[in-house]
């Protein structure tokens, strides 16, 4: 992240976040990394009309953090709530892009669905989330494993 985007974020700087997250999953503590990543996603949450791409970035990035660890932890209603989140905040910045500090946008937010419902076991699910991900996917019939907020 370069110096200008780190005076943007208050709190930790998201990377060293990300990979304690990733540490405290293969220590076997999910619900502690789903804690740290949903505070410091709450730390730099944009506001409803900040259209700061970089920002909507990062924090997107923490809740597909918080969610994964959410989903180990069995928790999928809650990491179907912060895919949620990650997903409108995708749809707010209007396009993907590739920066120093993330990969993000609609489509991303799509693929990060769709590999929650890999690991969820519901891969024949269809993501409801909106359509940035390109053709639907075949819907099994049974109630889907998450439910729109947007």
């Amino acid at each position: 992240m370069t110096s200008s985007t780190s005076a943007t974020f208050a709190g930790p700087s998201p990377p060293p976040v990300r990979s304690l997250a990733w540490t405290l999953v293969r220590q076997g503590r999910p619900r502690d990394a789903e804690q740290v990543v949903v505070a410091a996603a709450e730390q730099i949450e944009p506001r409803m009309l900040d259209r700061d791409s970089t920002k909507a970035g990062v924090f997107g990035n923490l809740l597909f953090n918080a969610a994964s660890a959410a989903l180990r932890s069995g928790n999928a209603s809650r990491a179907d709530d912060l895919l949620a989140v990650a997903q409108a905040a995708a749809v707010r910045t209007g396009a993907d892009s590739a920066t120093e500090a993330a990969n993000f946008g609609p489509r991303v937010a799509a693929l990060q669905q769709i590999d929650h419902l890999m690991r969820a076991g519901a891969p024949d699910e269809r993501p409801d989330r909106g359509g940035a991900a390109g053709p639907a996917l075949v819907h099994s019939g049974r109630p889907r494993a998450s439910q729109a907020l947007l």
